[in-house]
């Protein structure tokens, strides 16, 4: 779940990464396609992998990440709608970005 909280590498299902600029056009957009059809799944996924390491700071004395964007006025995780923090995530804001740049680059038919 991790890979949604950076902008340069994507992850496939064998564990290969791969540097989301190097990949083709039709690869960025059936990982966009991917991502979009499962983004309750991986919604739920980034909650729990929250709730696990607020689990383990508290374990540690140490504050959670809720609590600190608790303390920022941020809005828990779990209250953000799924296809809000997906496209706010890092990995699908370069997705996107990437896909619109090469498309605003290639030729166009006149």
């Amino acid at each position: 779940m991790r890979v949604f909280d950076q902008d340069v590498w994507w992850v496939d299902v064998l564990g290969r990464p791969h540097r989301l600029v190097a990949m083709s056009d039709e690869y960025l957009t059936n990982v966009i396609t991917f991502l979009t059809e499962g983004e309750q799944r991986f919604h739920q996924g980034t909650v729990l992998r929250g709730l696990l390491e607020d689990i383990g700071a508290l374990l540690e004395g140490r504050p959670g990440g809720q609590q600190v964007l608790e303390a920022t006025g941020a809005p828990a995780l779990s209250e953000v709608e799924p296809r809000a923090w997906l496209e706010g995530s890092p990995l699908m804001r370069v997705l996107r970005r990437e896909l619109a740049a090469r498309r605003d680059r290639a030729p166009h038919d006149e």
